[in-house]
């Protein structure tokens, strides 16, 4: 990356923070602004930007199908549908992939690892869709939901906590 990508990138950081919630940031806009063709040509630049704005920022935008991106209030993010939908399109075309093989004739050392995965995108398939999530909505109780999940999940990916460790019984003679 250059050093006149890296202007056009802070460019569009501070054109995509600059906007307010609700309002959408138009390809012709960025392009306008960089002078460079953002929607195709040069899109790599405004996704580095969006990337920017998401991890650095914590503003969220959503893609309007060749129109450019609106940036989302914390309800809309909520509400959004978008990476479910994704979700359950990405499995059931992969479930669609793993159908057309042919079973019988799979090594036998495959055909769990054929199994589980199958097991796997159906489990993730039958959970991808708005009607689960209201489902899911509607067990959690007001108690749980003052549950800082987000927090719990995030200590999770980043390592800071071990659940099996804390959910190994101890071995004999041990205590916990």
């Amino acid at each position: 990356m250059n050093s006149q990508d890296r202007f056009n990138i802070e460019l569009l950081v501070e054109q995509l923070l600059d906007a307010e919630d609700g309002e959408l940031v138009t390809f012709s806009r960025l392009s306008a602004l960089t002078g460079l063709d953002i929607q195709f040509e040069h899109r790599s630049l405004l996704q580095r930007a969006l990337e920017i704005v998401l991890d650095e920022h914590k503003t969220v935008y959503e893609n309007v199908r060749n129109v450019g991106y609106v940036r989302m209030s914390d309800p809309e993010v909520i509400k959004s549908l978008k990476a479910i939908r994704h979700v359950r399109k990405t499995t059931e075309r992969e479930i669609k992939k793993l159908s057309t093989t042919n079973f019988e004739a799979l090594d036998d050392a495959v055909k769990p690892r054929h199994n589980a995965k199958f097991a796997w995108l159906i489990a993730v398939g039958n959970i991808s869709n708005e009607r689960a999530v209201q489902k899911l909505e509607n067990k959690i109780s007001d108690e749980i939901s003052k549950i800082n999940i987000q927090e719990i999940v995030a200590k999770l990916f980043l390592g800071t906590v071990d659940l099996d460790d804390e959910t190994k019984p101890p071995k004999s003679g041990e205590t916990k």
